[in-house]
């Protein structure tokens, strides 16, 4: 509904403004022809009041063009260029810069006499003005001026450039501003969307231990009340399983939160890191083989050292390999490929599971992101693995990146620098 409004107050304001621009077009051109009105008049007088020009004007509408030699030795321009220099005095008198294009025309005949530029009698002049009694009784005609201002919109445009330009850089803002707060709004949407669904997977996930932990506890108490000890120590080996699993959830959020506020602190060490590695997947290989999988090992690197928190770099990997298990609808088969490039170490986990679309890929280190197509909502998890993989990766100054079809799995490249 906010945006609705807003963007309807925005379409009027636009609405508003244009009529603004057409107002003020209107009183400009209004301003123009008052001006021009009185250029007309000291024309006509400045013509009428030169009998250089009237002669030159009544020889020339009689058709004798010859060169006028009894005249005075300081009428050297022809009638054309006399008479636009003084349409150019009276214009600049009045700081009136424009291009113009002017004739005079005979209103008997509707012959031209002179002209400057390509006039056509079908063309209305804008500004029309007979000539002098002195004129019209010299050339025994009614010789009409015609004066044209070519292009006088874009003149009056620039006119008004001083209101124009401030008001579009000021709309142009406001656009800005309101596609700003338009985008805001939807990613508001989309974080609150994403927000209450991880509120509801923590939920759950903590109530299922919770709810383990009570029922456990009363069938602790019955093991007690009947004395039997070996269901006792079941059930407190459960109890045990059980917290353990609450406390990693627990720690992961946590984790993730000191990671992103910055005040968590890499304790970066030397790792043997082929060692590490074996370690990681020693630990994964019985889940792998409860799945019937299989997992490939190529090692192309000689690098055996790197600093790397070794806790946050194992629980990586973990992620990374839990997912490649999750995600798989198929025998999973799992690639881990190490290299060097160029003082970069390179780490490539690779799954036949059942990948990850385009639109996905671009979200997927995103906090709280789920992809929600197909049979992944099966798959219990916060959205929080994959963000917590890449903040570890970037807290050792590497970065991950991912490659993935629909249907033909996801490889997962880390980088991270030797130093």
């Amino acid at each position: 509904m906010i945006i609705i409004l807003a963007g309807g107050a925005l379409v009027g304001l636009i609405w508003v403004q244009y009529d603004l621009l057409k107002v003020g077009i209107l009183l400009e051109k209004g301003r123009l022809d008052r001006t021009m009105k009185g250029v007309m008049e000291d024309i006509k007088e400045r013509i009428d009041t030169s009998a250089i020009l009237r002669k030159q004007i009544s020889l020339k509408h009689r058709g004798e063009e010859k060169v006028l030699a009894g005249l005075e030795e300081e009428v050297q321009e022809t009638l054309r260029d006399t008479i636009e220099d003084i349409v150019w005095e009276e214009l600049r008198a009045r700081k009136l810069i424009v291009e113009f294009e002017f004739a005079l025309i005979d209103g008997f005949t509707l012959s031209t006499i002179v002209e400057k530029g390509s006039i056509s009698l079908e063309d209305e002049a804008p500004y029309k003005l007979l000539g002098g009694k002195q004129l019209i009784s010299d050339c025994r005609c009614l010789p009409y001026m015609h004066v044209w201002v070519v292009d006088w919109f874009a003149f009056l445009l620039q006119r008004l450039a001083r209101v124009i330009i401030p008001s579009l850089l000021f709309m142009l803002v406001l656009i800005a501003c309101m596609a700003w707060l338009f985008r805001m709004l939807k990613q508001q949407k989309k974080l609150d969307r994403v927000k209450n669904d991880f509120i509801n997977n923590l939920t759950h996930e903590l109530k299922t231990p919770v709810f383990s932990i009570s029922l456990l506890l009363k069938l602790v108490r019955k093991g007690i009340a009947d004395g039997n000890k070996k269901k006792i120590e079941e059930y407190l080996q459960l109890i045990e399983k059980e917290n353990k699993q609450l406390k990693g959830h627990i720690d992961m959020v946590l984790e993730l939160a000191s990671l992103e506020s910055g005040k968590f602190n890499l304790e970066l060490r030397p790792a043997k890191i082929h060692a590490l590695l074996q370690e990681v997947l020693s630990q994964f290989q019985p889940k792998l083989e409860d799945k019937k999988g299989r997992l490939r090992i190529a090692s192309e690197s000689i690098v055996t050292d790197l600093h790397i928190d070794q806790s946050h770099f194992q629980n990586m990997l973990n992620n990374l390999l839990e997912n490649a298990l999750k995600y798989n609808d198929k025998i999973p088969i799992i690639e881990i490929n190490t290299r060097v490039e160029e003082q970069r170490y390179f780490i490539e986990v690779k799954d036949n599971g059942i990948g990850i679309s385009t639109d996905d890929q671009k979200q997927i280190f995103d906090k709280f992101y789920r992809v929600s197509t197909g049979d992944l909502h099966r798959v219990k998890g916060f959205g929080l693995g994959l963000n917590y993989v890449k903040q570890v990766v970037e807290a050792h100054k590497g970065q991950i990146t991912v490659k993935s079809k629909i249907g033909e799995g996801s490889t997962f490249t880390i980088e991270l620098p030797i130093y």
